[in-house]
């Protein structure tokens, strides 16, 4: 019998398949609703979406439909933090504080 690999040890296997697809080797089923709320936990969610879709691997819908949400929410959080970013570099340039901003 196949033991079942921990949450971690699928979460870490899938967001490897980011670099190399080829290398979705996971050993039993995964248990979807830990992995994702490990991915969350730790602010991956995204990163596990983007390798999860790059390797063409299968997802239950909820699981796809919850990697999307955290995906989207993840881009509305980065718009956001970049306006308050562009404000204060403004704000600082009318005060004649000199900055040094990337562009995006």
């Amino acid at each position: 019998m196949t033991e079942q690999p921990t949450a971690w040890d699928c979460l870490c296997r899938l967001i490897a398949t980011r670099w190399d697809p080829q290398e979705v080797s996971i050993p039993g089923p995964v248990d979807w609703p830990a992995v994702l709320d490990l991915a969350v936990s730790n602010d991956v969610a995204p990163l596990l979406r983007a390798a999860v879709e790059k390797s063409g691997q299968a997802l239950p819908s909820e699981a796809q439909q919850q990697l999307d949400r955290e995906y989207f929410r993840t881009a509305k959080d980065h718009v956001l933090r970049r306006r308050a970013l562009a404000s204060v570099i403004d704000a600082l340039a009318q005060a004649g504080v000199p900055c040094v901003s990337m562009p995006c």
